[in-house]
């Protein structure tokens, strides 16, 4: 399965069957299709460029994708306002052609993947903050020497060591979060539930990335407490019950016909 562009709308809660509340990221993934084929031959490397955001209507598309974009989209017969690229093997690559639409039914509860985004940016950050220093002791005699960050090397290179923890930018990074679970997937509405939070602002863009496996415990597996069993399994469980109470009494029957006869 390629990998998938989606928009982080927000996060929420939902159930598990065993009554606990798992937080989750509501990710919407929008249409997708194959655009175009890269080759080992042709442009020295073998991947499939990918469309997202698709425009309908004709006049649209001329008024929001310049005129090189459309010429190239062309080829394929589809317009998308992003592109982007997915590495994969020669052989994978026979499976595609321009124009296919790029599914998501395979991620269902319980498979794992990685999702990457560009985490929030928080500006020019003190140690404090962006290292989790403790800082100076708050008693007498350390004045404005709270949220300082102390020494910064020895004296005798004469100079800061490379990798030395100090204030600078903090965020606005490209951060991966590695095998997270998927919850819940809304095939209608293009919607995905992600266990737990994912690196980004609402309304940003992410990449998932499926792993191929399972998550160890999955949610869907869990087991249902008392009082949370869905109503519909009521009626198999009444009807199995009411047939063992007729087997029981068709034995109680033929039971009592030989003893009958003996008589």
């Amino acid at each position: 399965m390629l990998t998938l562009l989606g928009q982080k709308i927000g996060m929420t809660q939902v159930f598990a069957p065993d009554g606990a509340t798992l937080p989750v990221t509501v990710v919407y993934i929008p249409e997708s299709r194959v655009i175009a084929l890269k080759t080992v031959e042709r442009d020295g490397y073998s991947a499939v460029q990918v469309g997202t955001h698709l425009v309908d209507d004709t006049k649209k598309a001329a008024r929001v994708i310049a005129m090189p974009q459309m010429g190239h989209l062309k080829k394929s017969g589809v317009s998308a306002r992003t592109l982007f690229e997915v590495r994969v093997s020669a052989e994978e690559l026979q499976n595609f052609k321009p124009g296919d639409d790029i599914a998501f039914k395979e991620l269902q509860p319980g498979v794992a993947i990685d999702v990457r985004g560009v985490s929030k940016g928080h500006g020019f950050a003190g140690v404090v903050k962006r290292h989790h220093f403790r800082g100076g002791p708050a008693s007498h005699g350390h004045k404005d020497n709270l949220r300082a960050p102390g020494s910064i090397g020895a004296g005798h290179p004469q100079h800061v060591h490379k990798g030395t923890r100090m204030g600078g930018h903090m965020g606005d990074a490209v951060t991966t979060l590695k095998k997270l679970e998927v919850i819940r997937l809304d095939e209608e509405r293009r919607i995905v539930l992600i266990k737990g939070c994912v690196p980004g602002a609402m309304r940003s863009i992410v990449w998932i990335v499926p792993r191929g496996e399972s998550v160890a415990n999955p949610a869907k597996d869990r087991k249902t407490l008392p009082g949370l069993e869905p109503k519909a399994e009521a009626a198999p469980k009444a009807a199995a019950s009411e047939a063992a109470k007729t087997e029981t009494k068709t034995d109680a029957k033929t039971k009592s016909k030989p003893e009958e006869a003996q008589k």
